[in-house]
């Protein structure tokens, strides 16, 4: 029997799954992002809501090191990237 492609059989093996990442605040090192299968996570006070949502639909996340800390990092937009990858998980 022959399979379609909108069964997904043809493009599956050209995808990748990350089933498991944590991204870290360079400052203070605490994971700021974490994604777990289909959850994704954030620490609050390390994020905020960006300007309007983006013309496709996306709604933007600003990461920053929290005010609270002496060594407060301003949210960086359109700039070097923040968040460091800690640890993730890959599979293909």
């Amino acid at each position: 029997m022959e399979h379609t492609e909108s069964e997904g059989h043809t493009r599956s093996s050209q995808l990748t799954m990350l089933p498991h990442a944590e991204y870290a605040c360079p400052v203070c090192n605490a994971v700021v992002i974490r994604i777990t299968g289909n959850l994704l996570e954030y620490l609050p006070d390390h994020v905020h809501a960006g300007n309007a949502p983006a013309s496709d639909g996306f709604v933007p996340l600003v990461m920053h090191h929290p005010p609270k800390a002496t060594n407060f990092v301003w949210p960086i937009e359109l700039t070097q990237p923040f968040l460091a990858i800690r640890s993730s998980e890959m599979r293909s």
